[in-house]
């Protein structure tokens, strides 16, 4: 199988992604002693990551009609879709607990998970195509 732009899409998105919720959550448990501007972990990155799980859910219904990672894919990006959804209504105030710390770090870990889970789900589309 030829190597493909969607999936050098994913491995950016995945590095991006990735760095932008390890960093915070390195920063909090004084691991490393630099931390993103505050803009990105309040409004940039909530946004993006929602963009992304939207494109989870694409991607999970049009490259993975009949594979093993159609249904993880979809449910991975529903549900970050969805905490994504609630972040955002929470910083309109419709929703109370996007606020919170620990809803946070909560959110750093799940971007962190989406920025792993993007760079299996490019790699998994190959080997799955092999066999």
């Amino acid at each position: 199988m030829v190597w493909e732009t969607e999936d050098t899409i994913d491995i950016i998105l995945s590095v991006v992604i990735t760095a932008l919720g390890l960093i915070p959550l390195l920063n909090n448990y004084n691991i490393i002693s630099f931390a993103l501007p505050a803009i990105f972990s309040n409004t940039i990155l909530v946004y993006a990551i929602t963009l992304i799980a939207i494109y989870l859910i694409i991607t999970g219904f049009r490259y993975y009609s009949d594979s093993v990672m159609k249904w993880p894919t979809l449910l991975v990006g529903g549900i970050v879709f969805l905490l994504g959804l609630a972040n955002i209504l929470g910083k309109f105030d419709v929703l109370n607990f996007a606020g919170e710390a620990n809803f946070a770090i909560f959110m750093n870990i799940i971007y962190t998970l989406v920025g792993i889970f993007l760079l299996l789900n490019s790699f998994t589309a190959h080997l799955l195509n092999f066999i």
